[in-house]
């Protein structure tokens, strides 16, 4: 049943707009409309036009459609489900952004893919922080399990979150839309089969205006297992053992001992004037695609000033097999070292510690990759040779090296003509 025009001015007036703004915004989609009314086709142009000026959802005005498949084929635009994704974007940004104008301190951004197993429990962990000044950006990626009515029934309840919905696309292409809209002076990333403590954000953005501003926080996390019991579900991670820097404040070339470890880049605040600033966002790869990497290498090179705490506040979950941890491409990961590589090549690091953190990862994806049941020669070796090429064989002596890392990798370039180190 399509609504009236008085119901399109009411909507209008529920969203706070003047009545000077009243007037214009109905006389401009007052043609809109009376076309939809006829059943004459309205091209996307109009319909986005319309859906701006009047800070509504697209919903509302495809109510004014004839009710009728053959009808609504005819009238509305073919890339129509395009053009309802953007407009419904724009209008979840537009409603979060009227109810809290002022800008926040930390902008959160949670990725979601296929997690309704997990989604809940994430997304209570963020609405309960104990900061209230923060935005949380929401990014459904073509999920396809539920996903996106979980999200659904948040957004409906709390005016902070900004619901947005694309075509799949992968986690570095949904974490960087996120990035594009935030607005917090700070950004946290939230991955969703995780878990955050409620004063994660509070305690970071403390640390961070106690040190001046710094371009990163970095906090310790615990390694999170379900079906546990309560003390022995949480485990400290290795970072949380070796990071001890000597100074409150220090970036990755006086002090790289972090570049050594998991990347965990949601343990983190990133100051958004420094990502902007070095234009730093994700590679945008086919599913979750270990985008981390890069992005850990890019953000810890090109940061001045980075505080650490060893608090830790962010539960990363072991025990989830649909996680990209578990490699079912092995491919995956040297595509990621290459794209490493060439940052390193572009930035001239000739850091020995820096590189030396590339050369752990070859030797530590290496052995797990030859031991994966879904290794391919093959298909896997053009992209695993070029990268082992790169790999200086003095850091075999390496204290950082392990045996079984040194075994695998002079038995795979003896295996395939490359010198014996």
């Amino acid at each position: 049943m399509a609504i009236s025009y008085d119901k399109l001015l009411e909507i209008m007036t529920t969203n706070e707009i003047t009545d000077a703004d009243l007037m214009r915004r109905a006389n401009l989609a007052a043609g809109t409309i009376s076309r939809i009314r006829k059943g004459q086709p309205i091209p996307m142009s109009s319909i986005e036009r319309i859906c701006r000026a009047m800070y509504c959802s697209p919903d509302d005005i495809l109510a004014f459609v004839p009710d009728g498949e053959e009808t609504r084929r005819r009238i509305l635009p073919r890339n129509m489900p395009i053009l309802m994704d953007r407009l419904r974007n724009h209008y979840a940004c537009a409603r979060t952004r009227r109810a809290h104008p002022a800008a926040p301190k930390v902008s959160i951004i949670l990725p979601v893919y296929n997690v309704s197993r997990y989604l809940a429990a994430c997304v209570k962990s963020v609405l309960v922080q104990t900061m209230t000044e923060i935005e949380i950006i929401c990014i459904n990626d073509g999920s396809t399990d539920g996903s996106a009515d979980i999200l659904r029934r948040f957004a409906e309840q709390d005016s902070r979150i900004i619901l947005l919905h694309q075509a799949n696309r992968g986690y570095g292409a949904s974490v960087n839309r996120g990035l594009d809209i935030a607005r917090g002076e700070y950004v946290s990333i939230v991955e969703t089969d995780d878990f955050i403590e409620p004063q994660m954000m509070q305690a970071l953005y403390d640390v961070a205006c106690a040190q001046g501003k710094p371009d990163i926080v970095k906090s310790s996390y615990h390694l999170y297992y379900d079906d546990t019991d309560e003390a022995e579900c949480r485990k400290r991670p290795p970072i949380a053992i070796h990071c001890n820097p000597p100074e409150p404040v220090f970036s990755i070339r006086t002090y790289p001992e972090l570049i050594y470890h998991h990347p965990s880049i949601w343990s983190c605040l990133y100051r958004r004037g420094f990502l902007e600033a070095h234009a730093i966002r994700f590679v945008e790869a086919k599913g979750a695609g270990w985008v981390d990497n890069p992005f850990f290498l890019q953000t810890m090179w090109q940061a001045e000033r980075i505080a650490w705490t060893p608090d830790a506040y962010y539960n990363y979950r072991q025990t989830n097999p649909g996680a990209s941890s578990f490699v079912k491409d092995c491919r995956i990961p040297f595509q990621r070292l290459s794209e490493m590589i060439r940052f390193a090549d572009h930035h001239r690091i000739d850091h020995p510690d820096v590189l030396g953190s590339l050369y752990k990862r070859m030797l530590w994806n290496l052995a797990m990759v030859v031991s994966n049941p879904h290794y391919q020669p093959e298909r896997d070796d053009p992209l695993i040779l070029p990268v082992l090429r790169r790999l200086d064989v003095t850091f075999l002596a390496n204290k950082r090296v392990t045996n079984n890392e040194r075994t695998v990798c002079r038995a795979y370039c003896e295996s395939h003509g490359l010198p014996i180190p």
